[in-house]
């Protein structure tokens, strides 16, 4: 993430171009400043721009990803400090259904002969296609893991008006079998990546997206070691019987989210307790829903619900972060 010191915009992500010699990842010898100061301008190997993730694919990790498949070539890189952070869009199914995912990791980190946990990343009402998703999937490749976006609406699409929101999560409300199905369909995709080690995995979500890693959680996979709801809705679901939950929990709630009710809350904490899980509650004085989302700052949004809270939001990554490390352990 660089400074704008040539004229981009603070924290833009930059890629290098034009690199006559070759070289991997980021020259130390950026005629402007050192690492990770890195500026928006030339230097003598390659040219820095503003990253265009969002058109580019890679064929190595097309369809079903064999074992000891190497880090694709047609990914982004993506700097990262002196990390060298890929990106790439992967396709995978969910029976009939086509869906994508945008995954990242440290191609110095996770390698075939190395391979590094996992941690699936579950969207919001918007969709799959969200920089807030996207930023959230580099941000975990960063500290080390392989971050793996799931699509739960087909098709990686983004949803931005209501009706379509509704049409598109109705289906996932009304069976919320279909929803850890389309779950497990991108656990079972993302154990394939050679750079992964599948028995160590994780989930993180928001709003729908903690719903869903929630339910992740109730059909019991031995190699799910963690789930991570923030501001996620909190019920007790009547599913058909899975297997005990094996996954600890953490749920990050603000305490004035308007969409989940005392008897709601009442009824989750109850279930974690009925059914012996490893759980956490982490309640956040004065936090609204989305409180994750740093655009939720206008009066509108207080008045739908929805609002940025700086500190439940750093909080909450910290949390995470440590649980994270708590579950991924060896």
């Amino acid at each position: 993430r660089a400074p704008c010191c040539r004229g981009f915009p603070q924290g833009a992500l930059l890629e290098r171009v034009g690199c006559a010699s070759g070289c991997l990842g980021w020259p130390a010898e950026c005629a402007a400043s050192p690492m990770p100061s890195i500026p928006g301008s030339a230097c003598r190997n390659g040219v820095l721009k503003p990253l265009r993730a969002l058109s580019l694919r890679s064929s190595r990790l097309a369809g079903r990803v064999r074992p000891h498949l190497p880090p694709p070539s047609g990914a982004t890189r993506r700097v990262a400090a002196a990390m060298r952070v890929v990106t790439d869009r992967h396709q995978y199914q969910c029976g009939e259904v086509s869906l994508s995912a945008f995954v990242a990791w440290d191609e110095d980190v996770a390698t075939p002969s190395s391979p590094v946990p996992g941690v699936l990343v579950a969207h919001t009402a918007i969709g799959p296609q969200d920089a807030f998703i996207e930023s959230k999937v580099v941000a975990l490749a960063e500290m080390g893991y392989v971050a793996f976006s799931l699509d739960m609406f087909g098709a990686g699409r983004a949803v931005v008006e209501p009706e379509e929101k509704m049409r598109a999560i109705e289906p996932l409300k009304k069976d919320r079998t279909l929803m850890i199905k389309r779950a497990i369909a991108a656990v079972d995709d993302v154990s394939k990546l050679a750079v992964v080690d599948s028995s160590r995995l994780a989930a993180i979500g928001y709003c729908l997206g903690g719903q869903t890693v929630l339910d992740l959680a109730r059909a019991g996979l031995d190699n799910i070691l963690g789930v991570v709801s923030f501001h996620g809705i909190l019920d007790c679901p009547t599913l058909p019987d899975y297997p005990s939950f094996k996954a600890k929990v953490l749920a990050c709630h603000g305490n004035r989210d308007p969409f989940i009710s005392s008897s709601d809350l009442d009824a989750f904490t109850q279930e974690m307790e009925e059914k012996d899980v490893d759980w956490q509650l982490h309640v956040y004085g004065g936090a609204y829903h989305a409180f994750t989302r740093p655009e939720k700052v206008g009066e509108e949004h207080k008045q739908a619900g929805f609002q940025y809270d700086r500190n439940a939001d750093t909080r909450s990554w910290k949390t995470m972060t440590n649980f994270l490390q708590e579950v991924m352990r060896a």
